[in-house]
Parts: structure tokens; C-alpha cells; sequence
């Protein structure tokens, strides 16, 4: 009798110590994650080459999903020694996770989210959590690194959840100061019924140091679309303005691009408190060509983000991009004294597809700043009221300043005769951000 009295006092303890440790909001989200295990069924209808409409797991409880995991986060990261490593946390939040049966690595059930016709299927599952902060916003007391202040601290956690062929991640940016922890910004991706539903893997988020006056942070967010069967698919790069008197961040500027995804990352950027600087590779018009470094430079001084500066890195990239782009900036980019003649040939090559091949890029002469970019088009373009069309060659006469400053300076259907000089290494592979991998062409 007392061996049993014993052993149920035993048990009493043991169970008391589990309902002790049980963590309610883990036991939530373990039930929202259910519901979508039990929805889905494993076999979504996949249409590769286009991700609209496609099952990939997404519902609004997803969206719950994360809200409730992000609020789990920061009860966690306000009680976090900050002079700690942030990513000793991560490590803890994600052990702690596995061990609550949220994850595809926990130790409940060995076979989940595996690997499958589709790649990857992490439906139902978050697959993981990530916590960074920004050695520069953290200063330090007198001379001793070991005795730091954690006042103005950026912190920029990431969490994913599982989904068909890859993670819907979210990011958030916290600043620590008077003495607490204040979510600043949100970018994630809500999932509404009639809400278009673009997924992002965040490649980056970049954060500046608080402006002198405003006290205000411009965030740069990087990121592309995850799918399983291309390396062509949108890259993602939006530009914040956060603050910390409570009042929502300011969204910038959003832009997604179709862009190759061949480099590791795939688009690369930074940025101050005056611009911010995004590079990443987009298909060319010439097939043979196949990509090129496209250049985002924005100018952050003023209420909107303006492209400055440089615009490409080669004749050729130049010639695309002011073709790709609206007259508003395509005039910027050209010499005004021939913006008539300039405008007329845009409109008629500004089109929503053109194909064709580059001739030999010519400098025109050995002191001279331009260079001639000849393209053979090859399919019919025509204006936007369908009444010109254009097959055959154009030459393009483009200023090229050092580093990297083009002006579009004359377009027509004759080379000009001073460009005879053939140039191999003006449209060579350059990049502003070098440290990369190079994954190759799939």
C-alpha cells in the first residue's frame, strides 16, 4: 500500500510538473496548426508556371497562425538578457517549439513535411524561427565592448511557416528603448479571401540608425518568391519608414519584379538614411543575353523614393532598362535637348514584350563618352495605338559617364558613323555587391 501511495504521489508530481510547463499559447497554435493539417490533403492542384490560384496551403488561419506565434515571440524576447546572443534565444524558441509537436522536426512523428513530388510540403507546420540584431544600433559604455547599453537596439525576428513548395516568412523589427521593447514594423504577407497571395522567402532586412532630428529608421526588406519548378519568379524589395512613437511604419515604396533567381541570394541591397541601393538580375530581350544586373537606386530624402543614379552597369543593361521604363523616368535618363525625337521612339518601343538581338556594342570614338547599343528586333512593336511597328535594327547612342552614369542621347534606325570601334568589355557581367554565389543557369 505505501509503494502505491508512493508511485501515485510520484505520478501527482510528475503531472503537475508537465501542466506547470504547458505553455497555452503553444497549445493554440498547436490547435490552429491541426485544423490545416486536417484540411489539407496532400494533393493541391499545382500549375508551375503560374502561382495564381494555386493551392499552397494558404488560409486566413494562417494569418492567425502567425500573429499568435509573433506575440509568443515578443513575450519571450521582452524577458531575453540582451547582452546575450539573440540567436541563443532562436535556438531555445525553436527547441521548444519542435518539442510542442509544431514543427517538421519534431520528434513526435519521423515522417513530415518529406520530401515529395512536390519538393516540399510543410502545410500545417512552422519551420522555423529566427532572431537577429544590428551591431551598429547597440552602443557601448566607455572603452569596455563588455559593458554595452542595449538603448536603441534593432532586433529583426523571422518566422516561416510551411507551405507547399516552400515558407511564408514574415519579418519584425523591434527597438528596445526606455526601458522597453517596441514592435516597429510588420512585413508579412495577410492572407484575405480575394487577397492576392504572393509568398516570400525575406532574403534581407537591412535597418538604418535613427535620424538625428526625425528619430525615424528606413528599413529595406529583400525577398523572392519560393516555388518548385524555375528559377524565374518575382524578387520582392520594399522600402519602410519606421518610427518609435507608436504610429505605424510608412510603406515607401513595393515593388516585385520577374527576375532569375540563378545568384545565392538573389537580390542583394543596403541602404542609409538618405537611399538605399538594390540589385538583383532580370531577363533580357536578347535570349542569347538571358539576364542582367538590374540597379535600383533610390534617393530617400524626400517624401517618395526617387530612382537616381546609377541605373545600369553596361550599354546594353542601360538601353533595357530605359526602354522597360515609363517616360517619366525614361526622360530622366535622356538628354533633354533631344527629348521630342527621344519620346517619339520611346513610345513606340515601350511595349509590353520585346524580343530581338544585340549587335556589337561600339564606342564611338577613342575620347569620346558614347557608345553605340544596336538591337535587331525580331517580332513586330507597336505604339500604344497600334498604328506604327517597327521590325528590324535601332541604334542606340548612350552617354556613359564613370562610374556608372547613362544618358540616352539619340535613337534611329542608321548607326551612327563615328561608332566603329567594337567594345568586348562594355557589356561584361559587373555587380556592386561581389560576395555571391553563382549558382548557374537552370
Amino acid at each position: 500500500m505505501r509503494n502505491v501511495l508512493i508511485g501515485a504521489f510520484v505520478a501527482l508530481v510528475l503531472l503537475s510538473a508537465e501542466v506547470a510547463v504547458a505553455d497555452p499559447a503553444l497549445d493554440r497554435i498547436h490547435a490552429q496548426l491541426m485544423q490545416i493539417r486536417t484540411a489539407h490533403d496532400g494533393h493541391a492542384r499545382i500549375v508551375y508556371h503560374n502561382a495564381g490560384g494555386v493551392d499552397r496551403g494558404e488560409t486566413p488561419a494562417l494569418t492567425d497562425v502567425k500573429h499568435e506565434l509573433r506575440d509568443w515571440i515578443e513575450t519571450r524576447l521582452r524577458q531575453f538578457p540582451h547582452k546575450d546572443d539573440p540567436d541563443s534565444l532562436a535556438k531555445t524558441l525553436n527547441a521548444e517549439l519542435d518539442a510542442a509537436d509544431l514543427t517538421c522536426t519534431a520528434p513526435r512523428q519521423p515522417r513530415r513535411c518529406a520530401q515529395n513530388e512536390y519538393r516540399f510540403d510543410g502545410i500545417g507546420y512552422i519551420t522555423g524561427v529566427s532572431i537577429e540584431t544590428d551591431p551598429g544600433s547597440v552602443w557601448y559604455s566607455g572603452q569596455d565592448p563588455n559593458h554595452q547599453s542595449v538603448a536603441g537596439a534593432v532586433f529583426v525576428v523571422k518566422t516561416d511557416i510551411g507551405i507547399l513548395c516552400g515558407a511564408d516568412e514574415s519579418a519584425y523589427v523591434y527597438e528596445w528603448g526606455n526601458n522597453r521593447l517596441q514592435r516597429v514594423l510588420d512585413d508579412e504577407q495577410i492572407i484575405a479571401p480575394g487577397k492576392p497571395y504572393t509568398p516570400q522567402h525575406i532574403d534581407a532586412v537591412h535597418v538604418t540608425p535613427p535620424a538625428e532630428k526625425s528619430k525615424t529608421r528606413n528599413v529595406l526588406v529583400l525577398g523572392h518568391e519560393e516555388w518548385c519548378s524555375s528559377t524565374w519568379y518575382d524578387t520582392y524589395h520594399r522600402i519602410w519608414r519606421a518610427t518609435s512613437d507608436g504610429k505605424p511604419a510608412v510603406l515607401l515604396l513595393s515593388n516585385a519584379t520577374w527576375s532569375w533567381l540563378g545568384n545565392d541570394p538573389p537580390i542583394e541591397g543596403s541602404t542609409s538614411s538618405s537611399e538605399a541601393l538594390i540589385e538583383f538580375r532580370v531577363g533580357s530581350l536578347d535570349k542569347g543575353v538571358h539576364s542582367y544586373e538590374t540597379v535600383r537606386h533610390y534617393a530617400l530624402d524626400g517624401p517618395n523614393p526617387r530612382r537616381i543614379d546609377p541605373i545600369a552597369l553596361g550599354p546594353r543593361a542601360f538601353a533595357e532598362e530605359w526602354l522597360k521604363a515609363d517616360w517619366n523616368d525614361g526622360s530622366a535618363w535622356s538628354d533633354p535637348a533631344r527629348g521630342a525625337a527621344l519620346r517619339s521612339w520611346h513610345g513606340k518601343l515601350h511595349v509590353e514584350y520585346l524580343e530581338g538581338e544585340f549587335r556589337d556594342t561600339k564606342h564611338c570614338g577613342a575620347h569620346s563618352d558614347l557608345w553605340q547599343v544596336g538591337i535587331d528586333f525580331t517580332n513586330e512593336v507597336h505604339d500604344r495605338n497600334a498604328k506604327q511597328k517597327h521590325v528590324g535594327p535601332v541604334y542606340f547612342a548612350v552617354r556613359w559617364r564613370p562610374p556608372y552614369r547613362f544618358q540616352m542621347v539619340a535613337v534611329g534606325t542608321r548607326p551612327l558613323a563615328t561608332c566603329h570601334e567594337v567594345d568586348e568589355d562594355a557589356d561584361a557581367d559587373r555587380t556592386l555587391f561581389p560576395i555571391q554565389d553563382w549558382v548557374g543557369w537552370k
